[in-house]
C-alpha cells in the first residue's frame, strides 16, 4: 500500500479476483435489542458477523431497551434484567427478571402499529418470537429477533459469538486476536471523516464520535463509529501485529486498512 497521501476518496480499485480472494471482512459489535437500520446495513455488508457479548454489560443502553412511536410521542419498551448488583456481569451472563416482558412488548406493538401497513404480513412471525420464546439469557432473545429480521430481510450474512474465539488479554488485543482467528482481510478501505457527531456503534461496539464510510467492491454504506482513542488503539495492535502502516493521508481525512 502506497505511503503518498490520498486527495480523493476514491479507493484503490482491484481486480475482481484479487478482491474475492483477499477480501474477508467481519464486524464485531455487541448485541442489541432489535436495533436501528444501520445495525442490519453492518450486518449485509461483511462476511461474518460476531456478537461481541462477553464484555460487560452496560445498564440503560440499547441492550435490553428499545422505543417505539405511540401517540403520545416516543415511548421505551425494555426488557427488565437482573442487572442490580452485577454491574461488571458480562452481556452473556445478563438474564430476564420477568418473564412477562413478551407479552408486554407485544401488546404495545400490536396497539400502536397494527394499522400500520405490511403489519399483518410479518404479525405471526413477530407475534411467535415474542410469545413462543422461553429464553432467559439477555444474549439469546437478542439473537432470537436478529436472526428473525435477517431472514426477512433476506441477510446471509453468518453470525457467530465472540465466545466462539480464543480469549486474549486485553481489551484491544482482544479484537485484534478476534479479527486474526477469523481470518478476516486487509483489503478493506475505511475512510474516517471527521470525529464527531456519530451515535452509531461499530468497531469497538460502543457510541462512537465520528462518521465513518464503507466503500467495498463497489459498494458504500455507514459501517458505524467507535471513538476516536479505541479507533487508534486498534489501528496501533494491528500496525505492531503485521509489522506495517494500516494509515495513509494526512489531517481530518486518513485512509485505514483495517480488518473488520
Amino acid at each position: 500500500m502506497s505511503s503518498q497521501p490520498e486527495t480523493t476518496m476514491k479507493p484503490p480499485s482491484l481486480p475482481a479476483q484479487r478482491v474475492a480472494e483477499a477480501v474477508r471482512t467481519i464486524a464485531v459489535v455487541q448485541s442489541n435489542y432489535i436495533p436501528w437500520k444501520g445495525y442490519f446495513d453492518l450486518v449485509n455488508m461483511v462476511d461474518e458477523f460476531i456478537l461481541f457479548d462477553d464484555v460487560q454489560y452496560t445498564r440503560r443502553d440499547w441492550r435490553n431497551r428499545n422505543k417505539i412511536k405511540t401517540a403520545r410521542g416516543p415511548e421505551w419498551l425494555s426488557i427488565p434484567v437482573n442487572s442490580k448488583g452485577n454491574y461488571l456481569a458480562p452481556i452473556k451472563d445478563i438474564t430476564v427478571s420477568d418473564e412477562g416482558w413478551g407479552r408486554r412488548h407485544w401488546s404495545a406493538l400490536v396497539a400502536n402499529y397494527g394499522k400500520a401497513p405490511h403489519f399483518k404480513t410479518y404479525k405471526d412471525r413477530f407475534e411467535e418470537a415474542y410469545l413462543g420464546g422461553g429464553e432467559r439469557r439477555l444474549s439469546a432473545i437478542n439473537r432470537r429477533f436478529l436472526d428473525l429480521v435477517c431472514e426477512l430481510l433476506g441477510i446471509r450474512t453468518r453470525l457467530t459469538w465472540s465466545m466462539d474465539y480464543a480469549v486474549a488479554a486485553g481489551k484491544t488485543e482482544r479484537l485484534v486476536s478476534i479479527c486474526q482467528q477469523a481470518g478476516a482481510g486487509w483489503r478493506l478501505v475505511l475512510w474516517i471523516a471527521p470525529l464527531h457527531r456519530c451515535r452509531v456503534p461499530g468497531l469497538c461496539g460502543s457510541a462512537g464520535s465520528g462518521p465513518h464510510a464503507l466503500q467495498r467492491e463497489g459498494r458504500s454504506g455507514c459501517l458505524g463509529g467507535s471513538s476516536a482513542s479505541k479507533l487508534g488503539s486498534f489501528i496501533t495492535a494491528m500496525e505492531k501485529r503485521h509489522e506495517h502502516p494500516l494509515t495513509q493521508g494526512q489531517g481530518q481525512h486518513r485512509r485505514v486498512a483495517v480488518a473488520l
